[in-house]
């Protein structure tokens, strides 16, 4: 009697966690525990999985899903360089909307050649992102926004910034060499782009760069296409 009631609960837990598997569209999660409930009627569960990601879900009071939250911690590399990555998935089922937060912390392990720079043994890097989808699956193309920053520990003379969207990158990189010789670089990266309520086509990329050197006289201000063979911006204009 009392085997058979402990399996018939075990079999019931193990219906109920596939249950929320379905029900999120998701081909696992770890057990959940019931965390609250709100006064409207939309309960919290949480739960870990084996490999300490942490899983929070919000159903509606007719069961159907609002949010999943995912948090996960993991640690790649080999001898050149070590990162440890911290990210969140946020799936909002309501707005059918996705998330992605990224927070990495990247040590240097030998000198290498590495974002565009040069690094030394030692050195650390942070790397944050953030990432919009019009889609809870992040679907690449439902991607909306994206915004990445690049910054190393203990040295405020260098960021890089990439921002996208659908059709366009901005690249902004400063570098700071001494109080007479720094620069700012903005690049564009252009897609089949179409400004807001304008007809035109862009293709092609496009940069300005700024600053102090002393190879320039002083002060510099000129457009470049950032880089020797990167192709020039060429606009298909709607003729109708």
């Amino acid at each position: 009697m009392g085997f058979g009631f402990a399996l018939k609960k075990i079999v019931g837990f193990a219906s109920k966690k596939i249950n929320y598997a379905n029900r999120l569209g998701v081909a696992e999660v770890p057990a959940l525990k019931l965390i609250g409930t709100s006064k409207n009627g939309i309960k919290v569960f949480r739960g870990t999985a084996k490999n300490g990601a942490e899983y929070t879900a919000s159903f509606k009071k007719d069961g159907s899903p609002l949010k999943l939250i995912t948090k996960s911690t993991s640690t790649s590399g080999d001898t050149t360089l070590r990162e440890t990555t911290k990210q969140t998935l946020v799936k909002n089922y309501e707005k059918n909307e996705g998330l992605y937060l990224r927070q990495s912390n990247a040590e240097v392990r030998t000198s290498i050649s590495w974002l565009g720079r040069a690094f030394k043994a030692n050195d650390k890097v942070k790397i944050i992102q953030k990432s919009k989808y019009n889609d809870k699956n992040f679907g690449y193309d439902n991607m909306v926004d994206t915004l990445t920053t690049y910054t190393q520990a203990g040295n405020p003379n260098w960021k890089w910034t990439v921002h996208k969207r659908p059709g366009i990158i901005k690249s902004v990189t400063y570098n700071k060499y001494n109080d007479n010789w720094h620069q700012t670089e903005t690049y564009f990266e252009l897609n089949n782009f179409q400004f807001p309520n304008g007809g035109a086509i862009h293709n092609g990329t496009i940069a300005r760069q700024r600053g102090i050197s002393p190879l320039d006289g002083g002060k510099f201000d000129r457009r470049t296409r950032g880089y020797a063979y990167a192709a020039p911006v060429q606009i298909k204009y709607n003729d109708k």
